[in-house]
This record gives C-alpha cells, sequence and structure tokens, in this order.
C-alpha cells in the first residue's frame, strides 16, 4: 500500500489491514503498522528523508499506534493471542489445563489415550503436537504457516494433518513418534481426512475450485498415494468413520447431517435394508431434525425396555 503526504510519494508499505496512521511529529514523521516477514510492529517514517525506523519488536501484532500527549512515548494495540487447551470433568465439575499455551483443534486417539492438537506460538506460525490424554510427554511434529489437527488411525499411533496454502492444501499422515512423514497427492483444499479402518485408505474432503458453484468432494486415497477415486459429491466434510466401517458420518452445508455408506458390497442403485434410511449406497442425507429425532427415539425405547426388565433407568 502507498502512502503519501502533501502529494508526496512515501513509498510502498505492506501495512496491517486495521492499520492507523498517527503522527509521531506533526509534519515530520508518522507511525504505522508494518508487516515483514510475517511479524507486525510499529514503525516510524520520516518525511524528510523517507527513512524507516522500526519502534517495537517482538512477535506482535502490533496496530493503532497513538503518540503520548505528554511526548514520554507511544500507546499501541498489541493482538498476540493467549490461551489455553483444559479438559472439563463432567463428575467433579473440574476445569484443568492440559496444554497451558495457546492451543486448538485437539483429537484424541479412539483408546482415550493420547490427543493431538495444534499450538500457536506467533502469526503466521502453527506446530503439530501430540501428548499424553493428562499432557504429558509432548512432542511436536511438525512445524508450518497454517496447520490443522486431522483424525486419528484405528491405532491409536497413525495421525493425518494437513497445510493451509493459497493454492492446493498439502495433506500429510505421520506416526505418532514423527516417524513415517508422507505427503498425500494435492487435489485442492482440503476440510478434512479421515483414516478408513484397514489404514490403506484415507478419506479426504476437497473443494472443486473449478465448478460455477463450489463443491465438496469426497476422495478415496490410498496411505502410499498409488490410488485415488472420486467416493461422492455433494455430501459435506466428514468428519468420522463408523466402528463397523460402513459409513463416514458427515456435515453437510445445509441438508444437515450425511451418512455416506463406503460399504462395497452395496451396489449403487441398492435400497438400504436398515429402516433408519432410504438409501444407504454412495449417498445418504439425513436432516438434523430427523437424526436428532430418531437418536431420542432410540433413546426412550432403550429406557422403556430397561423398565420393562425391572431395572432402573439409566441417567443420560
Amino acid at each position: 500500500m502507498a502512502l503519501s503526504y502533501a502529494g508526496v510519494d512515501v513509498g510502498e508499505c505492506e501495512l496491517f489491514e486495521d492499520y492507523h496512521v498517527e503522527w509521531a511529529e506533526p509534519g515530520k514523521t508518522v507511525l504505522f503498522s508494518r508487516a515483514v516477514n510475517g511479524l507486525t510492529n510499529i514503525w516510524k517514517y520520516s518525511l524528510q528523508d523517507r527513512s524507516l525506523t522500526q519502534i517495537t519488536f517482538g512477535t506482535g501484532p502490533d496496530f493503532s499506534p497513538m503518540q503520548d500527549p505528554g511526548g514520554k512515548g507511544i500507546y499501541y494495540v498489541n493482538g498476540k493471542s493467549s490461551g489455553a487447551l483444559a479438559v472439563y470433568h463432567v463428575q467433579s465439575k473440574e476445569l484443568i489445563d492440559v496444554v497451558s499455551e495457546d492451543a486448538t483443534q485437539p483429537a484424541i486417539s479412539p483408546d482415550g489415550k493420547r490427543l493431538m492438537y495444534i499450538r500457536l506460538p506467533a502469526p503466521q506460525r502453527s506446530e503439530l503436537w501430540v501428548a499424553d490424554i493428562d499432557g504429558r510427554n509432548k512432542l511436536k511434529l511438525a512445524t508450518g504457516v497454517s496447520l490443522y489437527s486431522g483424525n486419528w488411525a484405528s491405532d491409536n499411533f497413525h495421525l493425518s494433518f494437513f497445510e493451509g496454502t493459497d493454492e492446493n492444501d498439502k495433506g500429510y499422515i505421520i506416526g505418532a513418534d514423527g516417524s513415517g512423514l508422507r505427503q498425500l497427492p494435492q487435489m485442492g483444499p482440503i476440510g478434512a481426512i479421515v483414516w478408513g479402518l484397514d489404514q490403506k485408505s484415507l478419506y479426504m474432503s476437497v473443494k472443486e475450485k473449478r465448478a460455477i458453484i463450489p463443491t465438496q468432494i469426497v476422495w478415496k486415497v490410498n496411505t502410499d498415494g498409488s490410488k485415488t477415486e472420486t467416493l461422492v459429491d455433494n455430501c459435506g466434510t466428514p468428519s468420522n468413520i463408523d466402528p463397523a466401517g460402513q459409513y463416514l458420518l458427515s456435515l453437510g452445508d445445509t441438508t444437515g447431517i450425511y451418512e455416506i455408506s463406503i460399504a462395497e458390497v452395496h451396489p449403487a442403485d441398492s435400497r438400504c435394508s436398515d429402516e433408519r434410511c432410504d438409501f444407504c449406497c454412495r449417498r445418504q442425507v439425513v436432516s438434523v431434525r430427523s437424526w436428532v429425532a430418531r437418536r431420542s427415539h432410540d433413546l426412550r425405547s432403550a429406557v422403556e425396555r430397561r423398565k420393562a426388565d425391572g431395572g432402573a433407568p439409566s441417567r443420560v
């Protein structure tokens, strides 16, 4: 972005998106936010000799500078993020920090013993970590500009993650000890990566950018990258696989919850034998309302059966 003063060009400066230019010395120097190598700090610009001087340092981001009326310094806003990853114990109502640093996107292994998460140490930087469920034995697996956690494999050891980029996102698989890092075929912006139960395949949700209307396509990808095939499109973003390996649970943009059949025994036009759905081959759409109502009905039926057997219903 070009700055100018009284018709004088003061140069191209990459500013913070919510930038604010303020006088340091009226008519002589100005203060503003400037991003260099991914770090946003306060800089001073001289209108006379066109020199730049960095005023604040560190990870930032620093913006909205204001000159102290007493001339003793400046005020500015620091947008450094902070936070923690905590576990909430429902029965005891305790909230305990598992990771005391700024972290997000936790994913727990199927056996409930391990945790992967994304740590955010600085702007434009993220890290993939794994730890025991209580936060001990932490290990950093990867570093990137914009990392996202994926899904654990059924062996409680292998996991998936991906890195957002300007063009095609990069998907990866890796072992919880940092071994076996492998990049998956690049196909576009990734929404999710879910492991198949056989650990020989993964299901990737990718946005088709070339379509007139953006479309989410679920691809089946071999873990060694040797084969990719389209499973279904316009069926939401899968988040997990059912324990029997028959369906992917997917959240749709408008319709609700999708159950995507991945069972190869069903021909493409077969009608499902399960009374819960209309079709179960390749794609199954279930509205949020009907899905919740169905689960509520199943719960009531289970409680009524237990009452009939003479047992006390469990509190849910």
